[in-house]
């Protein structure tokens, strides 16, 4: 039904819905808000701002694995691969950094659980908009007899 290209236009959406999810809205795989820092001088100097190479209030603000930025980069829009029955993204250069969050109970994806529900709800309705658009949408004719 759905093809390679399909999926490379379902891709990138899905791709940039987890980006939100997880890096600015600050929510993990669980849909659940990362859990507060342990380490309270690190969350001060966070919030101030005063973190080595930290990128803007974004990073500031949440308890979001974003401080530098270079993990939200790294899930850029080059980050996917179609194939003819889905789709892959991920996270190119940073597996040890996401290895190491997973550590530390900030799950960004796990085995059991590729996406969080609201991604993954979202992914359906891109999947079926796509049937959709080529089977024509719903034909369904209702034909009246009258006495």
């Amino acid at each position: 039904m759905l093809d390679k290209k399909d999926f490379a236009k379902i891709a990138p959406e899905v791709r940039d819905e987890y980006r939100s999810h997880v890096f600015f809205k600050g929510k993990d795989v669980n849909d659940k808000s990362f859990p507060k820092y342990k380490n309270k001088k690190y969350e001060q100097l966070k919030s101030a701002g005063a973190l080595p190479r930290q990128q803007g209030s974004v990073s500031a603000a949440l308890t979001a694995p974003v401080v530098s930025t270079d993990l939200l980069r790294d899930f850029n829009k080059y980050d996917f691969k179609a194939r003819n029955n889905g789709f892959s993204i991920g996270f190119i250069k940073s597996g040890k950094i996401v290895e190491s969050l997973v550590k530390r109970g900030r799950l960004l994806t796990t085995k059991e659980k590729a996406l969080p529900n609201s991604v993954a709800k979202f992914l359906d309705q891109e999947i079926k908009k796509a049937i959709d658009r080529k089977l024509g949408g719903d034909t369904t004719t209702i034909h009246k007899i009258k006495k």
